[in-house]
């Protein structure tokens, strides 16, 4: 207790306390000012933002094929936009959807080791970098977003690295009955020292199919496909179409023989079916339909004991006209007279399945070898046509040589052989006439199937002669002679079918050429069956759609104006994904307020189109980065059905490397135009 008039002491007590107490709140400022800037570096490094940031931008970067080790073969660090292999409009569009401000690219062997690096950084940036110097991985992407947030992911301090395309699984290619050979792969720490890999998965290479094999070193995972191919793929009459699913992208070998009419088996010089061939390039899960013609069969003999007149031979699966019925009675006997006989099935391959005689998948035909028309004597005949398969055009139907002179009337009868525009009808043949007379006389035969089938053979009145069918045209698109059709059926007066399926190397037999039979033996027409052969010729080469970016399309005017006119372009990756939906058009000589997102925005109808100038004007598409395409659409200005000049369409990669795909005017239809991948030699 302090006693009256002793003040000196209460003033020191007083400063005392205060002093203490300033310790104190200095302590307690001291600490909390550090936890609350632990808090702030703790909120704005590697936050969830800054995270989700960084790893979509490596699965960007991932996908650009970058050589870090050359990359920065000179530098320690790199702003990524200045990596040729990630500059793009894709990039930029992707840096301000996550809000990056910046991203570099770090090599942090030689980064830390050299303190002037931190110098280009200002002091927040350089603050965060003080933290990754402890980080183990050689190389990483670190980023500073708008809201001065900061993230990094590793790109791996050891290296997992397969043999082959990694777009592709590094896939690799085996065929029946070969080992498998492990196409190697790259194991290393950042040192260079090889490391163990674990494996699992199983390849079978006795039974084709696609298998997976699994690569494991430490936590990265890489997968290889491998798929076992049959080089050889064959199909025999079934009286049903038969599923072709390519195996394996490359360039095929198609070979198709028509079947023959029927015909006696002393007859070795009538009623052929034909043989087509040609190479195509095909992408790997392609499917497409083989259609194989079915023989043709000879007519029956009537029966008397049941007053049955003679039956003509069936009409035959993909095409054969069935043969026309005799006649009979008590006075002429039945069994004195026989129907005709049917025509032979045409063999083809096509896009679309369904029935044989379904006219969509007629139209989807892109090669076909022709059917044999029927035909039942087995003389010399009237002369050399005998209802053998075309060729661009089938034989008339095959007579017999006791009509020379005596009958001439008659001949005109036979059934006449289909053309690449004519016959009976579009892959079908008719069917023969019945006899003239329904008392007596044999009946006439049908004709062979085709790409045009041919015509049966028609009733000649009370002579007992059998009429010839004619038989069945062949077609394969580009082939020299051809006439294909469009999408509507119309004839295009153009060897190249409208689904833009093209062959090279091709080379047309009809009936009365020799030929390789399946067999491997050389036969003057084919005779029976039709047959079916695929073969794989070329695995996985590349193609003229292989590795796409960018789409160029030029033109100059047409036949109905001055200037060029687009409505749509497409191209299509091999998984059947439309990748350039949305994509800004570019163009040298536009006219017009119209968006230019028009040509990418999935409408075709002509009137939605964007106009070029007078003169050569051009629409070129960035995808924003290479693509395996497996087709380009492409749709012009169509309402009149005008065509355009110099339609002229290039394809490049990265490299800007332009290649043509394209060089060919026609009419516009709404259609478009299919461009599909060719071999590259």
């Amino acid at each position: 207790m302090k006693k009256k008039g002793e003040k000196g002491f209460f003033v020191v007590e007083t400063i005392v306390v205060i002093a203490i107490v300033s310790i104190v709140i200095t302590y307690v400022f001291v600490n909390f000012s550090n936890t609350y800037n632990r808090f702030i570096v703790s909120e704005t490094y590697n936050n969830i933002n800054a995270t989700n940031a960084v790893l979509n931008l490596k699965e960007y970067v991932d996908n650009c094929d970058i050589d870090f080790s050359a990359t920065l073969d000179t530098k320690d660090y790199l702003e990524l936009s200045s990596i040729t292999k990630v500059s793009s409009n894709y990039y930029n569009k992707l840096k301000e959807y996550l809000k990056i401000k910046t991203a570099y690219l770090i090599n942090t062997e030689n980064f830390f080791s050299n303190a002037n690096n931190m110098n280009s950084f200002d002091i927040k940036f350089q603050n965060y970098l003080d933290t990754l110097s402890i980080v183990k991985s050689k190389y990483i992407i670190v980023i500073e977003l708008e809201n001065l947030n900061y993230g990094y992911i590793s790109i791996y301090n050891y290296n997992l690295e397969l043999v082959g395309e990694s777009d592709k699984d590094y896939v690799t290619y085996v065929k029946v009955g070969d080992d498998f050979i492990e196409p190697g792969y790259t194991a290393e720490d950042k040192n260079g020292k090889t490391l163990d890999v674990y494996i699992t998965g199983f390849v079978d290479t006795s039974i084709e199919g696609t298998y997976y094999l699994t690569y494991t070193l430490q936590d990265i995972i890489s997968r290889r496909k491998v798929v076992v191919y049959e080089d050889v793929y064959d199909y025999d009459y079934t009286g049903n179409y038969q599923v072709f699913r390519v195996p394996v992208s490359g360039t095929y070998k198609v070979e198709l023989w028509g079947a023959s009419g029927g015909k006696p088996v002393a007859n070795t010089t009538a009623s052929k079916g034909g043989y087509s061939t040609g190479e195509i390039y095909l992408n790997e899960g392609d499917t497409l339909y083989l259609y194989v013609g079915q023989a043709g069969s000879l007519g029956t003999y009537g029966v008397n004991a049941t007053s049955t007149v003679g039956q003509g031979g069936i009409a035959t699966f993909n095409g054969g006209g069935a043969g026309g019925n005799a006649g009979g009675s008590i006075t002429y006997p039945y069994a004195n007279y026989k129907g005709g006989p049917s025509g032979g099935g045409a063999t083809d391959i096509r896009y679309l399945s369904g029935t044989w005689d379904n006219s969509l998948s007629l139209r989807s035909r892109v090669m076909v070898a022709g059917g044999g028309g029927g035909f039942s004597s087995s003389d010399a005949g009237y002369d050399a046509q005998k209802g053998n398969s075309g060729g661009l055009t089938g034989q008339n139907g095959a007579v017999d040589a006791y009509l020379i002179g005596a009958y001439e009337g008659d001949v005109i009868n036979r059934g006449v052989g289909a053309t690449q525009t004519t016959g009976n009808l579009f892959g079908i043949g008719e069917r023969g006439d019945n006899t003239g007379t329904s008392t007596y006389c044999n009946g006439h035969a049908g004709g062979g199937g085709g790409y045009y089938g041919g015509t049966g053979g028609t009733q000649t009145g009370g002579n007992c002669h059998i009429m010839g069918g004619g038989a069945g045209s062949s077609f394969i698109s580009g082939y020299t002679g051809v006439n294909a059709i469009r999408v509507d059926g119309t004839h295009s007066g153009t060897t190249k079918h409208f689904s833009g399926y093209v062959f090279d190397n091709m080379v047309m037999y009809s009936g009365t050429q020799t030929f390789l039979s399946p067999a491997g033996v050389n036969e003057t027409g084919h005779t029976g069956n039709g047959y079916a052969r695929i073969s794989l010729i070329d695995p996985n080469q590349s193609n003229t759609l292989s590795k796409v970016r960018y789409i160029y399309n030029e033109m100059n005017g047409s036949t109905s104006n001055q200037s060029s006119h687009w409505v749509e372009l497409q191209a299509y990756d091999i998984n059947g994904n439309n990748v350039s939906q949305g994509v800004t058009t570019i163009t040298n000589n536009y006219l017009g307020a119209v968006d230019l997102t028009r040509l990418t925005n999935g409408n075709v109808a002509t009137a939605e189109y964007i106009e070029g100038g007078i003169g050569v004007s051009f629409v070129m598409l960035d995808l924003g980065k290479e693509y395996d395409l497996s087709t380009i659409r492409l749709w012009h200005y169509y309402g009149d059905g005008r065509t355009y000049y110099d339609n002229i369409v290039k394809v490049a990669g990265n490299d800007e490397l332009f290649r043509v795909v394209l060089d060919e005017e026609y009419p516009e239809t709404s259609h478009g135009k299919i461009i599909r991948p060719e071999s590259i030699d």
